[in-house]
C-alpha cells in the first residue's frame, strides 16, 4: 500500500460514514487490503490494478458508495478517522504492506 496522506483518511472515512457503524472496521481492513493488491500490482505490471487504482486509499475506494463529510470536529468524522487509523497501524503490525 502506498503511503497514506490526509486525503486517504478522508476517503476512507467517508466510505464508513455511509456504512453502519458496526462494519466500520472490517469495511476499513478490507478497503485496506484492496490498496495492497492494487500496490503490488502496479509494482508488479507497472499499470493500475482495474479495480482498486494504484496502491492508495483514495483509489482503493473510488467505486465504493461515499458520505459526504461532515464539518470538522464533528464526533462521527473523528470517529470514522480513528477507525482508519487504528487499521492501518493494526496491518502495518502485521507486515501489511
Amino acid at each position: 500500500m502506498r503511503p497514506v496522506i490526509l486525503a486517504d483518511l478522508e476517503a476512507v472515512a467517508s466510505v464508513l460514514l455511509a456504512a453502519p457503524k458496526e462494519h466500520w472496521r472490517t469495511l476499513a481492513l478490507a478497503i485496506i487490503e484492496a490498496a495492497r493488491i492494487a500496490d503490488k500490482y502496479r509494482k508488479n505490471t507497472g499499470k493500475r490494478h482495474p479495480h482498486w487504482g494504484n496502491g492508495s486509499l483514495v483509489d482503493a475506494v473510488q467505486t465504493r458508495t461515499r458520505a459526504d463529510l461532515p464539518r470538522p470536529g464533528d464526533p462521527a468524522y473523528l470517529s470514522a478517522v480513528q477507525c482508519v487509523v487504528s487499521a492501518v497501524l493494526e496491518r502495518r503490525d502485521h507486515n501489511f504492506r
